[in-house]
């Protein structure tokens, strides 16, 4: 097991540990919400604020712990106290610092991190906030980016903690400086009041006493000056008028305001609220207050109230909780799409075989085919959607691309629309499917149509432009106070490098806010019923993401709208002539395939198709059955397989255990999923054939003609 090395400033560490005199302290709410959050929105069982000292791991917060310290030896977080960037381990039996350490070598041991480090202004790591769980996993970025952001809250707290007690502390040493009238009381006492001065105009929130005396007046004997940078308020005006800080309340959260202050006063409790403030910059902010009392000699009550800005909290988590909520969608999609290709496949294979024998103009027959290929496309966009479509990204001259397009686009938008297109010189080339390009542009052209019923402009540009997470393409929630959501990735969740930036913007009527925060929902629109599938931005944003990029939409009513995409830059210029090319038929020599597919329907339309095609077909419904077939027949020349299968042996499994063992089987697979999409759920070999549901019987027959005329097998 390999020891951390230790920091090169660790004696100031330890010092600064030293001084926030944290450690053995009690659990505190305020931390235990925040590792109660990180573990229910990243989904992991462990999460924990750890602080290090020279010979310990001491843990201010457990969620789902039951320990309160380790030795440092075999601290995980140790290791991130040399850096200030976030430490993963996706899975500690591989990592040669982990691999032996008892917490991973135990039953049920650790075998993934993530921790953010708890970093002080100048540098110093104190310790880590982390998930860690028991299962090896890959942490997203917009976990790492959500974890990040409540390690700085915690530093946040711990700093409000310290100022807290040295205020207690303050004021008990001015309580008793005042009952003294020689002047070594009065300088202690003038140093006492300096000291606590500094601190508290120092912090990076708001420290303030508010008071409520026996005859139910109100007051705030004492506001930091931080108020003025954090509220936009002098600290000699609220302390004069205790309502001027009320007033900076955003008007729908006044009323949990004074319940909270009143339950506090009634139960002569602790103070806690959540609610917005108006900032100094003049947007209203998510602000959390807490603080401790202090009944007065009086019959009246003192709170020691601190409020810290949450707004960036707030935004992380709400940016999370969309990007799930996209997840779930697409995955449910992806879902519906893989088996509505099933039944598409069944109906459109049945079809070209019944065209065989009735002919192509058979009125019913041309139907079947027309319908069935509109079907196809509308799983190809909900597969688009979900990014689980197939892709063929080229290195594309952008520029070129959008002028071949804008001729057509003319004569598709008519005359009332004026189309301007103009590139940056010496636009990069992107890495990108053309096609799917062209897609897209014609897809928010025709929104941009729809938005503009009399007519108006549309343009298309296109730029460099570099990236980085400080640089993202993000436009930052406005001042309204549900905090809708933007319509770009989190700043964490954003790729670092070079992109070349597509932008398509009309001057039409624009969306409310309300129709913004859905604009990438599949079969969302604000058409009427008929005028649209609602699958146009969805499959953009799905492109882009899959692609390597980003997109962004900005819109307001009665302005227009802009949708920006990103698309990564190609490593090399050399742009590639954008050309369609069309599958050739081939025919079966009597070769015998094995064909595996669990569905009965789609078994048997596959199996007539490559009779049709000249092949001799045994077909099966499960592995076993597939592996009897292999023993009792030594011929078969190629294996074509679903991938997804029931029970533990997938089609990707079985043709790796049967090519093993018979090395000149071919194997084509057959999926209602694309081959890029799958390498997120399966395993797909590089280079390994794989076609998409639902398919032709030419494209069938020419992929398995292909892979049987391969001197090497494929997969």
């Amino acid at each position: 097991m390999g020891s951390a090395p230790l920091p090169a400033n660790e004696r100031e560490r330890l010092n600064a540990l030293k001084r926030l005199q944290v450690l053995d302290s009690p659990a505190e709410e305020a931390f235990d919400e925040i590792t109660a959050c990180v573990a229910q929105q990243i989904e992991a069982p462990i999460a924990v604020i750890t602080l290090l000292d020279d010979k310990r791991q001491w843990f201010k917060s457990c969620y789902g712990l039951d320990i309160a310290e380790t030795s440092r030896d075999v601290a995980f977080c140790a290791h991130a106290l040399a850096s200030v960037e976030p430490l993963i381990v996706e899975d500690t039996t591989v990592d040669g610092r982990f691999a032996d350490n008892p917490l991973v070598t135990m039953t049920e041991g650790l075998r993934s991190y993530c921790g953010a480090p708890l970093v002080l202004p100048g540098g110093v790591v104190l310790g880590t906030l982390c998930v860690v769980d028991v299962t090896p996993r890959r942490f997203a970025p917009e976990h790492v980016g959500l974890l990040t952001s409540l390690a700085r809250v915690v530093v946040q707290l711990l700093q409000l903690r310290l100022a807290a007690k040295q205020v207690w502390e303050q004021e008990r040493a001015s309580t008793l400086a005042a009952k003294s009238e020689t002047a070594e009381r009065k300088a202690e006492l003038r140093a006492s009041e300096e000291r606590l001065r500094d601190v508290s105009e120092n912090l990076p929130g708001l420290v303030y006493q508010f008071q409520i005396d026996g005859d139910g007046r109100q007051s705030i004997p004492y506001v930091s000056g931080t108020v003025s940078k954090i509220l936009g308020l002098a600290a000699r005006d609220v302390v004069r008028d205790a309502s001027l800080l009320r007033s900076q309340v955003h008007p729908d959260d006044i009323e949990s305001f004074d319940r909270s202050i009143a339950e506090a006063r009634d139960r002569l409790d602790s103070w806690h609220w959540e609610g917005r403030l108006l900032r100094a910059d003049g947007a209203f902010g998510w602000f959390r207050g807490s603080s401790s009392k202090r009944v007065l000699d009086c019959g009246g009550v003192l709170w020691n109230c601190l409020l810290l800005d949450i707004t960036e909290w707030r935004q992380v988590e709400e940016r999370l909780r969309q990007s799930q909520k996209m997840e779930a969608i697409g995955q449910l999609t992806g879902g519906v799409a893989h088996d509505f290709n099933n039944l598409l496949a069944v109906v459109q294979g049945n079809a070209e075989m019944l065209a065989d024998r009735l002919g192509e103009n058979d009125t019913a027959v041309r139907a079947i085919l027309r319908v069935s290929e509109r079907g196809s496309q509308l799983t190809q966009r909900l597969l688009a959607f979900s990014r689980q479509q197939s892709l063929n990204p080229k290195t594309v001259d952008l520029a070129a691309l959008i002028c071949g397009m804008t001729e057509w686009l003319r004569r598709l938008l008519g005359s009332n629309i004026v189309i301007s297109a103009c590139a940056e010189p010496d636009l990069w080339a992107a890495v990108v499917d053309p096609f799917e390009v062209e897609n897209v542009v014609l897809n928010l052209a025709l929104n941009a149509r729809d938005a503009m019923p009399s007519g108006g402009q549309l343009c298309i540009t296109l730029n460099n432009t570099t990236l980085s997470p400080d640089s993202a393409p993000d436009s930052a929630p406005d001042s309204t106070p549900d905090f809708a959501p933007d319509f770009a990735p989190d700043a964490a969740d954003v790729r670092s490098g070079d992109f070349v930036r597509l932008s398509v913007r009309d001057c039409g009527i624009g969306m409310s806010q309300a129709v913004k925060a859905r604009a990438f929902e599949p079969f969302f629109t604000t058409k009427a019923v008929g005028e649209g599938s609602g699958l146009g931005l969805s499959m953009a944003y799905g492109f882009a993401r899959q692609s390597g990029g980003h997109i962004v939409i900005d819109s307001e009513e009665c302005t227009g709208t802009e949708v920006t995409l990103y698309l990564p830059k190609a490593e090399s210029a050399d742009a590639v002539p954008v050309a369609k090319t069309a599958a050739t038929p081939g025919a079966g020599r009597g070769e015998r395939i094995l064909l595996l597919e669990d569905n009965d329907d789609v078994r048997q339309m596959v199996e007539r198709m490559l009779i049709a095609s000249g092949y001799r077909v045994t077909a099966v419904a499960d592995v076993a059955s597939a592996r009897r077939a292999l023993e009792a027949v030594e011929e078969f020349k190629l294996l074509l397989s679903d991938i997804m299968l029931p029970g533990e042996v997938d089609g990707l499994r079985f043709a790796a255990e049967a090519t093993q063992r018979y090395p000149a089987l071919k194997v084509v697979f057959v999926s209602g999923y694309a081959a890029d999409a799958l390498n997120g759920k399966r395993a797909v070999p590089p280079g390994a054939t794989v076609l998409r549901k639902p398919f032709q019987q030419r494209t069938l027959s020419r992929a398995l003609r292909d892979a049987l005329d391969k001197t090497v097998p494929v997969g």
